[in-house]
């Protein structure tokens, strides 16, 4: 959905020339695997990567791919059972969470959320949530299907699409639509209550990552993505465009705080997307896109985190001789998204910070301790104890 709207408002959206530094992108996965989601599954750094083969979801257990044959496990014959049949309309898997921060997932378990279509004749995507071996499972009690009720659409329609984009904790974060318009809100959906709240920002909203503070128990959140006013909305945005935003979300009172517009080199007319969160050094990294020149592309941000909320973002471009590229998952500093090589085809890549280096002492040691009696420091290691 979001990629349909990026593409609808990409002629309004104004760039600025920049001179941004080289990075190099490597291909990871074999030709036709679309990375999206990313979360680390142990204390060794492995981690748990979803994401498409373009008939149905994929998931990958290892260290971080550096090329098309890394060492570890692809499973990839992961087809939703709902209803007790298989699907035949294809699926797809958008972002993992595993026991290392959660254990009630279950030792040799993954947690993931995505999309399918029931049949290949179906008009709309239904959310999926898969809890189960990383082998997969045939038996329908491990799949949970996810849509948005049509109440929570208000008076615009029947819901069309729901597309759940990232989980963590308690919570799933993704985007629905309507049948009368693929212009559609974010929404919030808790697990063990299985109850939807949306997100709103704009005459669009999106919510692509979610992140969970203070450990397993904790009902403090950091959830990012974007927001849009189109042409002839109601929204009191100075300008048409796409805005990244962070913003602080507590499940318990269902309220949110702190929230900050983010543009790629913090120039406010960038069209600008934020896809993917973790907890890195004092503050989260982040993998977003952009419109620069004229041409998507994928970047990479840091924002600290204040006694006030956030700090202000610093941003590298990902630049390849790919005519796009995207930035869709985050893991400590290295980015993952999709770019076109060189035969034409669309592949998955993988991108690390190299330079320049996030200061850990940088927002000094007064915030450090507000952020230390906030549990917030903790982000990086949220195991249950």
């Amino acid at each position: 959905m979001l990629k349909n709207i990026i593409a609808t408002l990409v002629t309004v959206a104004v760039g600025t020339s920049a001179s941004f530094a080289h990075a190099q992108i490597t291909q990871i996965f074999p030709t036709g695997y679309s990375v999206t989601g990313v979360r680390q599954s142990d204390s060794a750094g492995n981690l748990f990567i979803t994401g498409g083969t373009g008939t149905s979801p994929f998931l990958y257990s290892g260290p971080l791919p550096s090329s098309t044959n890394p060492g570890g496990t692809y499973t990839s014959n992961l087809t939703p059972v709902i209803s007790g049949s298989a699907v035949t309309g294809g699926a797809t898997f958008y972002g993992p969470n595993t026991p290392y921060f959660n254990s009630w997932i279950g030792s040799g378990n993954v947690l993931a959320v995505g999309t399918y279509k029931a049949t290949t004749t179906s008009t709309y995507q239904d959310g999926v949530m898969y809890l189960g071996p990383l082998t997969g499972s045939t038996d329908g009690s491990n799949w949970t299907t996810i849509k948005v009720p049509d109440i929570l659409a208000g008076l615009t329609g029947q819901v069309g699409d729901t597309i759940p984009h990232s989980t963590m904790g308690n919570l799933v974060v993704g985007n629905f639509n309507t049948q009368s318009s693929n212009l559609g809100q974010a929404f919030i959906y808790n697990i063990t209550d299985q109850t939807y709240s949306k997100l709103s920002f704009g005459d669009v909203t999106s919510a692509f990552g979610i992140w969970q503070n203070g450990g397993s128990a904790s009902t403090q959140y950091t959830i990012v993505g974007g927001y849009t006013a189109v042409a002839g909305g109601s929204s009191s945005m100075p300008a048409e465009g796409q805005v990244g935003y962070i913003v602080n979300y507590d499940d318990s009172t269902k309220s949110f705080s702190n929230r900050t517009d983010l543009n790629f080199n913090n120039v406010s007319n960038i069209f600008t997307h934020i896809e993917g969160i973790v907890a890195y050094s004092d503050g989260f990294s982040l993998a977003a896109m952009s419109v620069r020149d004229g041409l998507l592309g994928a970047a990479y941000g840091f924002v600290p985190v204040t006694a006030d909320g956030f700090g202000t973002a610093t941003w590298q471009a990902i630049t390849s001789d790919s005519p796009f590229t995207t930035g869709d998952t985050v893991i400590n500093q290295s980015v993952m998204g999709l770019y076109q090589t060189s035969g034409g085809d669309t592949a998955s890549f993988v991108w690390t910070q190299s330079v320049p280096e996030i200061d850990p002492n940088g927002i000094g040691s007064v915030v450090a301790l507000v952020l230390g009696s906030l549990g917030l420091l903790e982000r990086r290691r949220q195991k249950d104890s």
